[in-house]
């Protein structure tokens, strides 16, 4: 981000480099948050290893059952690799497999109810912080809208997704809740918008 605002210096938008260094304590504060929330940091360590021991079962499992169904394994390794016990070596790879990945999902959902949970508990602690870069993203979204009456731009290749749709001088195209595993919707909105004038 810094280097994106940065790079406005020598545009029209330098004023946006120096809002950004105003606003970024108050950016880096929000988005320091789900740190704050007690036993959530070991959580998240927690949840990266056991999602990688998931993908390393499933990396067995799929040696193991590629050995039970391809023949060649056999001259290579004989009639009964593993000692004969290779459907049970394949069944506890199963196993595995599903225990570590239905585990991840279920740290990552605890994780997530935890952050909800503090954030609505502090709404009025972070409300400064939060109301700062709404302004800044009225601000920006402004300078597009002028950008459209200018004719340098039209309203539709400034299109944009934005998670709220609160903001000044927009013009909301469409709303959707984003899916998630295909089939399960999310509980928050996104918004495609265009700048409006």
């Amino acid at each position: 981000m810094d280097e994106t605002f940065g790079a406005l210096k020598t545009t029209r938008f330098r004023d946006y480099s120096d809002m950004w260094a105003k606003i970024r304590p108050a950016a880096d504060r929000i988005v320091t948050m789900p740190l704050r929330v007690k036993g959530v940091k070991a959580m998240i360590g927690a949840v990266s290893w056991v999602r990688l021991a998931g993908r390393l079962a499933l990396i067995v499992m799929i040696v193991l059952i590629a050995m039970q169904i391809v023949p060649i394994w056999q001259n290579v390794l004989g009639a009964e690799p593993f000692g004969g016990n290779l459907l049970l070596y394949t069944l506890v790879s199963v196993l595995a497999a599903v225990v570590l990945l239905t585990l991840g999902s279920a740290f990552d959902y605890s994780i997530r109810k935890r952050i909800i949970a503090y954030e609505d508990s502090t709404m009025d602690e972070y409300a400064p912080c939060r109301n700062k870069m709404k302004e800044c993203v009225n601000k920006m979204m402004r300078s597009l809208a002028r950008e459209t009456e200018r004719g340098t731009e039209t309203p539709e290749s400034l299109s944009m997704i934005l998670n709220f749709g609160d903001y000044d001088n927009i013009e909301v195209i469409s709303t959707w809740r984003p899916k998630s595993m295909l089939f399960v919707k999310k509980t928050y909105i996104r918004y495609r918008v265009n700048p409006k004038a």
